[in-house]
Protein backbone atom coordinates (compact mmCIF):
# COMPACT_ATOMS: atom_id res chain seq x y z
CA UNK A 1 0.00 0.00 0.00
CA UNK A 2 1.26 3.70 -0.97
CA UNK A 3 2.32 5.56 2.32
CA UNK A 4 2.62 8.62 0.14
CA UNK A 5 0.74 10.99 -2.58
CA UNK A 6 2.70 13.89 -4.11
CA UNK A 7 0.82 16.44 -5.39
CA UNK A 8 1.62 19.04 -8.17
CA UNK A 9 -0.89 21.77 -9.45
CA UNK A 10 -0.17 23.21 -12.91
CA UNK A 11 -0.78 25.65 -14.95
CA UNK A 12 1.15 26.62 -18.12
CA UNK A 13 4.28 24.84 -16.25
CA UNK A 14 5.75 23.15 -19.28
CA UNK A 15 8.98 25.21 -19.24
CA UNK A 16 9.39 24.42 -15.28
CA UNK A 17 8.16 20.34 -15.73
CA UNK A 18 10.67 19.70 -18.00
CA UNK A 19 13.62 20.42 -15.95
CA UNK A 20 11.62 18.93 -12.64
CA UNK A 21 9.67 15.96 -14.18
CA UNK A 22 13.18 13.43 -14.45
CA UNK A 23 13.22 14.04 -10.76
CA UNK A 24 10.02 13.12 -9.63
CA UNK A 25 11.19 9.61 -11.81
CA UNK A 26 13.23 8.96 -9.52
CA UNK A 27 10.71 8.38 -7.11
CA UNK A 28 10.19 4.95 -5.68
CA UNK A 29 6.50 4.07 -6.96
CA UNK A 30 6.54 1.22 -4.04
CA UNK A 31 5.78 3.82 -1.45
CA UNK A 32 4.52 7.23 -3.52
CA UNK A 33 1.86 8.01 -6.13
CA UNK A 34 1.72 11.23 -8.00
CA UNK A 35 -0.86 13.25 -8.44
CA UNK A 36 -1.03 15.95 -11.51
CA UNK A 37 -3.86 18.65 -11.02
CA UNK A 38 -3.90 20.80 -14.22
CA UNK A 39 -5.41 24.49 -14.30
CA UNK A 40 -6.61 24.26 -18.07
CA UNK A 41 -2.90 24.65 -18.83
CA UNK A 42 -2.99 26.33 -22.63
CA UNK A 43 0.75 24.61 -23.08
CA UNK A 44 1.77 21.26 -23.59
CA UNK A 45 2.26 20.54 -20.07
CA UNK A 46 0.42 17.70 -19.63
CA UNK A 47 1.53 15.77 -22.81
CA UNK A 48 4.74 16.27 -20.81
CA UNK A 49 3.83 14.42 -17.69
CA UNK A 50 2.29 11.61 -19.56
CA UNK A 51 5.17 10.89 -21.38
CA UNK A 52 7.51 11.45 -18.58
CA UNK A 53 5.16 9.75 -15.79
CA UNK A 54 2.38 7.41 -17.77
CA UNK A 55 1.18 5.87 -14.51
CA UNK A 56 0.52 9.31 -12.72
CA UNK A 57 -3.36 10.49 -11.64
CA UNK A 58 -3.90 13.44 -13.96
CA UNK A 59 -6.95 15.52 -12.82
CA UNK A 60 -7.72 17.79 -15.58
CA UNK A 61 -9.77 21.25 -14.43
CA UNK A 62 -12.03 23.09 -17.04
CA UNK A 63 -10.42 26.45 -15.50
CA UNK A 64 -7.70 27.76 -13.66
CA UNK A 65 -8.79 27.61 -9.81
CA UNK A 66 -5.27 28.81 -8.13
CA UNK A 67 -3.15 27.09 -5.98
CA UNK A 68 -5.21 26.46 -3.33
CA UNK A 69 -8.34 25.22 -5.28
CA UNK A 70 -6.41 22.72 -7.59
CA UNK A 71 -4.54 21.93 -4.35
CA UNK A 72 -8.47 21.00 -2.65
CA UNK A 73 -9.52 19.15 -5.88
CA UNK A 74 -6.38 17.27 -5.18
CA UNK A 75 -6.60 16.23 -1.70
CA UNK A 76 -10.21 15.31 -1.67
CA UNK A 77 -8.89 12.28 -4.01
CA UNK A 78 -6.38 11.16 -1.64
CA UNK A 79 -6.46 8.11 0.66
CA UNK A 80 -2.72 7.63 1.46
CA UNK A 81 -1.92 8.86 4.94
CA UNK A 82 0.55 11.68 3.73
CA UNK A 83 0.48 14.04 0.89
CA UNK A 84 3.52 16.05 -0.51
CA UNK A 85 2.32 19.22 -1.96
CA UNK A 86 5.57 20.17 -4.64
CA UNK A 87 5.77 23.40 -6.57
CA UNK A 88 5.46 21.71 -10.42
CA UNK A 89 8.99 24.08 -11.07
CA UNK A 90 10.79 22.35 -7.67
CA UNK A 91 13.54 19.65 -8.76
CA UNK A 92 13.22 16.96 -5.71
CA UNK A 93 15.79 14.78 -3.87
CA UNK A 94 13.59 11.70 -3.51
CA UNK A 95 16.02 10.27 -0.77
CA UNK A 96 15.59 13.76 1.87
CA UNK A 97 11.89 13.41 0.67
CA UNK A 98 12.32 10.03 2.30
CA UNK A 99 13.69 10.45 5.16
CA UNK A 100 10.99 13.25 6.30
CA UNK A 101 8.44 10.37 5.99
CA UNK A 102 10.30 9.04 8.93
CA UNK A 103 9.41 12.36 11.57
CA UNK A 104 5.72 11.71 10.94
CA UNK A 105 6.18 8.56 12.67
CA UNK A 106 5.50 10.48 16.20
CA UNK A 107 1.19 11.08 15.66
CA UNK A 108 2.05 15.04 17.00
CA UNK A 109 3.39 15.86 13.65
CA UNK A 110 1.01 17.34 11.31
CA UNK A 111 3.62 18.57 8.42
CA UNK A 112 7.40 18.47 8.13
CA UNK A 113 9.53 20.18 5.67
CA UNK A 114 12.98 20.16 4.84
CA UNK A 115 15.53 22.14 3.35
CA UNK A 116 15.12 23.74 -0.30
CA UNK A 117 17.93 25.45 -2.49
CA UNK A 118 17.78 27.94 -4.77
CA UNK A 119 21.12 26.83 -6.68
CA UNK A 120 24.60 25.88 -5.32
CA UNK A 121 24.74 26.55 -1.80
CA UNK A 122 21.78 29.49 -1.61
CA UNK A 123 19.18 28.41 0.92
CA UNK A 124 15.41 29.07 -0.75
CA UNK A 125 13.28 27.92 2.71
CA UNK A 126 14.36 26.23 5.68
CA UNK A 127 10.86 26.28 7.25
CA UNK A 128 8.33 29.30 7.36
CA UNK A 129 8.75 32.08 10.63
CA UNK A 130 6.21 34.36 11.24
CA UNK A 131 7.69 38.24 11.55
CA UNK A 132 6.67 40.34 14.10
CA UNK A 133 3.50 41.58 12.16
CA UNK A 134 2.39 38.26 11.30
CA UNK A 135 3.93 37.69 7.87
CA UNK A 136 5.09 34.73 7.08
CA UNK A 137 9.02 34.64 5.74
CA UNK A 138 11.35 31.41 4.69
CA UNK A 139 13.93 30.71 6.69
CA UNK A 140 17.26 31.78 5.17
CA UNK A 141 15.73 32.62 2.39
CA UNK A 142 18.52 33.78 -0.48
CA UNK A 143 21.14 33.69 1.98
CA UNK A 144 24.48 31.00 1.78
CA UNK A 145 24.20 27.58 3.43
CA UNK A 146 26.68 28.08 6.43
CA UNK A 147 25.44 25.26 8.50
CA UNK A 148 23.10 27.67 10.42
CA UNK A 149 20.16 25.24 9.99
CA UNK A 150 21.33 21.96 10.90
CA UNK A 151 19.14 20.53 13.37
CA UNK A 152 15.71 19.75 14.05
CA UNK A 153 13.55 22.15 14.96
CA UNK A 154 9.67 23.58 15.39
CA UNK A 155 8.86 25.65 13.03
CA UNK A 156 5.74 28.21 12.90
CA UNK A 157 5.04 27.05 9.09
CA UNK A 158 6.49 24.99 6.07
CA UNK A 159 6.18 26.35 2.66
CA UNK A 160 4.02 25.11 0.05
CA UNK A 161 6.68 24.45 -2.26
CA UNK A 162 7.93 21.39 -0.92
CA UNK A 163 5.35 20.94 1.91
CA UNK A 164 4.70 17.08 3.80
CA UNK A 165 1.54 16.80 5.72
CA UNK A 166 -0.22 14.43 7.31
CA UNK A 167 -3.67 13.94 5.66
CA UNK A 168 -5.77 13.36 9.18
CA UNK A 169 -4.18 16.97 10.39
CA UNK A 170 -5.31 18.48 7.03
CA UNK A 171 -9.00 17.07 6.95
CA UNK A 172 -9.14 17.66 10.92
CA UNK A 173 -8.48 22.10 10.34
CA UNK A 174 -10.43 21.83 6.77
CA UNK A 175 -13.20 24.53 7.01
CA UNK A 176 -16.70 23.08 6.78
CA UNK A 177 -17.22 22.85 2.87
CA UNK A 178 -13.99 20.86 2.86
CA UNK A 179 -11.33 23.91 2.06
CA UNK A 180 -8.21 22.36 3.39
CA UNK A 181 -6.26 25.47 1.34
CA UNK A 182 -8.51 28.66 1.73
CA UNK A 183 -9.89 29.06 -1.52
CA UNK A 184 -10.90 33.04 -1.59
CA UNK A 185 -6.69 32.90 -0.89
CA UNK A 186 -6.21 31.74 -4.79
CA UNK A 187 -2.24 31.82 -4.29
CA UNK A 188 0.10 33.06 -2.01
CA UNK A 189 0.17 32.99 2.37
CA UNK A 190 -2.18 29.81 1.54
CA UNK A 191 0.46 27.90 3.60
CA UNK A 192 1.09 30.11 6.11
CA UNK A 193 -2.73 30.03 7.14
CA UNK A 194 -3.13 26.57 7.13
CA UNK A 195 -0.04 26.12 9.04
CA UNK A 196 -1.22 28.57 11.78
CA UNK A 197 -4.57 26.88 11.82
CA UNK A 198 -2.55 23.62 12.42
CA UNK A 199 -0.59 24.80 15.25
CA UNK A 200 -3.88 26.16 16.57
CA UNK A 201 -5.11 22.80 16.40
CA UNK A 202 -2.24 21.87 18.50
CA UNK A 203 -0.42 19.76 15.63
CA UNK A 204 3.72 20.07 15.56
CA UNK A 205 5.34 21.11 12.77
CA UNK A 206 8.70 20.44 11.89
CA UNK A 207 12.42 20.93 10.32
CA UNK A 208 13.88 18.64 9.11
CA UNK A 209 18.14 19.17 7.95
CA UNK A 210 17.68 17.13 5.12
CA UNK A 211 18.12 18.32 1.57
CA UNK A 212 14.62 17.94 -0.36
CA UNK A 213 15.10 19.85 -3.71
CA UNK A 214 15.92 23.13 -5.16
CA UNK A 215 13.74 25.76 -6.19
CA UNK A 216 15.11 27.63 -8.36
CA UNK A 217 12.82 31.30 -8.15
CA UNK A 218 15.07 34.52 -8.90
CA UNK A 219 18.28 35.24 -6.60
CA UNK A 220 17.67 38.88 -5.36
CA UNK A 221 19.00 40.90 -2.64
CA UNK A 222 16.69 41.75 -0.41
CA UNK A 223 16.33 44.39 2.85
CA UNK A 224 15.42 42.65 6.03
CA UNK A 225 11.81 43.63 5.45
CA UNK A 226 12.11 41.08 2.75
CA UNK A 227 11.99 43.13 0.22
CA UNK A 228 14.39 44.15 -2.48
CA UNK A 229 17.24 46.01 -1.65
CA UNK A 230 17.59 47.88 -5.12
CA UNK A 231 14.66 50.36 -5.86
CA UNK A 232 14.30 49.59 -8.76
CA UNK A 233 13.66 46.16 -7.56
CA UNK A 234 11.35 47.48 -5.16
CA UNK A 235 9.30 49.18 -7.73
CA UNK A 236 9.25 45.82 -9.61
CA UNK A 237 8.24 44.23 -6.69
CA UNK A 238 5.18 46.55 -6.06
CA UNK A 239 4.07 46.38 -9.84
CA UNK A 240 3.83 42.50 -9.65
CA UNK A 241 0.64 40.80 -9.03
CA UNK A 242 1.70 38.70 -6.47
CA UNK A 243 2.55 41.59 -4.83
CA UNK A 244 -1.12 42.64 -4.17
CA UNK A 245 -2.05 38.59 -3.61
CA UNK A 246 0.63 38.58 -0.79
CA UNK A 247 -0.75 41.73 1.34
CA UNK A 248 -4.26 41.03 1.24
CA UNK A 249 -4.12 37.05 2.01
CA UNK A 250 -1.23 38.27 5.20
CA UNK A 251 -4.40 40.57 6.02
CA UNK A 252 -6.82 37.93 5.90
CA UNK A 253 -4.49 35.15 7.53
CA UNK A 254 -4.06 37.58 10.99
CA UNK A 255 -8.34 37.99 10.68
CA UNK A 256 -8.62 34.42 10.93
CA UNK A 257 -5.89 33.37 13.38
CA UNK A 258 -4.70 35.72 15.63
CA UNK A 259 -5.90 36.31 19.22
CA UNK A 260 -6.89 39.17 21.12
CA UNK A 261 -3.48 38.66 22.84
CA UNK A 262 -1.62 38.28 19.73
CA UNK A 263 -3.32 41.44 18.60
CA UNK A 264 -1.46 43.44 21.82
CA UNK A 265 1.71 42.17 21.72
CA UNK A 266 1.81 42.92 17.48
CA UNK A 267 -0.39 44.99 16.52
CA UNK A 268 1.93 48.08 16.83
CA UNK A 269 4.30 46.08 13.93
CA UNK A 270 1.36 44.75 12.06
CA UNK A 271 -0.17 48.82 12.03
CA UNK A 272 3.75 50.04 11.00
CA UNK A 273 3.57 47.58 8.11
CA UNK A 274 0.03 48.32 7.18
CA UNK A 275 1.05 51.90 6.79
CA UNK A 276 4.53 50.95 4.93
CA UNK A 277 2.39 49.40 2.41
CA UNK A 278 -0.50 52.03 2.37
CA UNK A 279 2.17 54.18 1.54
CA UNK A 280 3.51 52.05 -1.34
CA UNK A 281 0.41 52.08 -2.39
CA UNK A 282 0.25 55.80 -2.66
CA UNK A 283 3.33 55.28 -5.60
CA UNK A 284 1.31 52.73 -7.92
CA UNK A 285 -2.39 52.94 -6.90
CA UNK A 286 -3.16 50.15 -8.71
CA UNK A 287 -1.62 48.30 -4.97
CA UNK A 288 -4.26 49.70 -3.56
CA UNK A 289 -6.70 46.93 -4.90
CA UNK A 290 -5.27 44.88 -2.14
CA UNK A 291 -6.81 46.85 0.58
CA UNK A 292 -10.45 46.90 -1.01
CA UNK A 293 -10.10 43.34 -1.93
CA UNK A 294 -9.07 42.75 1.77
CA UNK A 295 -12.19 44.77 2.97
CA UNK A 296 -14.69 42.88 0.95
CA UNK A 297 -13.55 39.36 2.14
CA UNK A 298 -13.49 40.13 5.95
CA UNK A 299 -16.72 38.94 6.85
CA UNK A 300 -16.09 35.14 4.91
CA UNK A 301 -12.58 35.33 6.91
CA UNK A 302 -14.36 36.03 10.29
CA UNK A 303 -17.31 33.19 9.44
CA UNK A 304 -14.01 30.93 8.47
CA UNK A 305 -12.05 31.50 12.08
CA UNK A 306 -15.48 30.74 13.48
CA UNK A 307 -15.93 27.07 11.57
CA UNK A 308 -19.15 28.66 9.86
CA UNK A 309 -18.55 29.22 6.33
Amino acid sequence: MHQLTIQLVTWNSAAALRRSLPTLQRVDPSIARIRVIDNASADDSLALVQAALPSADIVRLPENTGFAGGHNKGFRRCTTPFVLVLNPDVQVQWGGIAALLKHLANPAVGAVQGKLYRQGLIIDSAGVMLTAAFNGRERGAGVADTGQYSEVAGIDGVTGACALYRLSALQAVAHPKGEIFDEDFWAYKEDVDLSWRLRRAGWKLLYVPVTVGTHPRSLRSESNLGWPASGAGMWRRLKDTRTRYSFRNWLWTIVKNATAADMLIHGPAIAARGLVLAGLSVLYWPAARAWSEAIAGMPAMVAKRHGSA
